[in-house]
């Protein structure tokens, strides 16, 4: 249970700062995580990401300070991390619906976005289907793009159709070893809110590398693979959930590289593999 312990830890430190600058590292060290990682199984566990959580608690807060005190507007957008009052007012008034002066006035309505608290609760009792394969280093032909971690939900799908709409994937088939495209997330080393996100095809060594593509060396490690089926993307965000909430909580593995990948078959839209490298948890004692 050590990610849930975690996972508390690092909401009761954002909470603890909340009105701090807050380093998204320090954050996830609360978790016994990396940086990327945390933000992503943030976002898998509670369907928000890291930002939205520490906006909206922000927000949640000063609402309830305009409401409650004489405090003044450009004090509040200070304290709550806005360079201007201008930008303090266009965030309260997106949350709340109303301006922070209007908020002054009795009988306006607040919007509240409650503390995070996690609860250990029965999960299980299904069978997910997984295999452990050591793999030695290998390349990726690949298109990449730098994506906001939180934006990933939306830039990672439109990053889809626009190489399909420019013709990438027959570009990337005609290069691969295997009759399946890979979609891969790494850390960006430089940018701790921001991953670089590649669509390629496990390629062979040495071969004329297409303008606009690059190779992805991906090093040797043991993968824990686990096998999907069902309706893409609805089947896979199901599956990497379960792998958040069911599988790393009660197994003695861990991630071992900050990145992972999603396999998908050339003639299928229901059938998928997560690959996510591992170790054990005890290595890391």
């Amino acid at each position: 249970m050590e990610w849930m312990k975690g996972l508390q830890q690092a909401i009761d430190y954002i909470e603890n700062n909340i009105t701090n600058e807050l380093d998204y590292t320090e954050i996830a060290e609360k978790a016994y995580s990396s940086s990327f990682h945390f933000q992503r199984n943030f976002s898998i566990f509670t369907g928000i990401t890291v930002g939205e959580y520490i906006r909206n608690r922000r927000l949640t807060l000063a609402g309830e300070e305009v409401s409650t005190s004489s405090t003044k507007i450009v004090d509040l957008a200070n304290k709550y991390g806005y360079d201007s009052p201008e930008s303090f007012t266009k965030a309260f008034t997106r949350f709340h619906g109303i301006t922070p002066s209007a908020a002054r006035k009795e009988g306006y309505v607040l919007k509240s976005f409650n503390r995070l608290s996690i609860n250990v609760v029965s999960v299980g009792g299904e069978i997910m289907k997984y295999q452990m394969i050591k793999k030695a280093a290998f390349q990726i032909l690949a298109r990449v793009r730098k994506v906001r971690i939180e934006e990933g939900n939306r830039a990672i799908p439109d990053f889809w159709s626009e190489c399909s709409a420019e013709g990438c994937l027959p570009v990337l088939h005609s290069y691969a070893r295997k009759p399946y495209t890979i979609g891969l997330f790494m850390a960006d080393k430089e940018d701790e809110k921001s991953c670089n996100y590649g669509i390629g095809v496990e390629c062979e060594e040495g071969i004329t590398i297409p303008e606009g593509y690059q190779i992805l060396t991906i090093p040797e490690h043991k993968w824990a693979v686990f096998i999907g089926l069902g309706p893409l993307p609805e089947a896979n965000q199901v599956m990497w959930r379960k792998i958040y909430t069911e599988f790393f909580p009660q197994s003695g593995l861990e991630y071992d590289d900050d990145l992972d990948f999603e396999v998908f078959p050339y003639q299928s839209d229901h059938d998928f593999e997560i690959w996510i490298p591992v170790k054990s948890k005890a290595e890391s004692k």
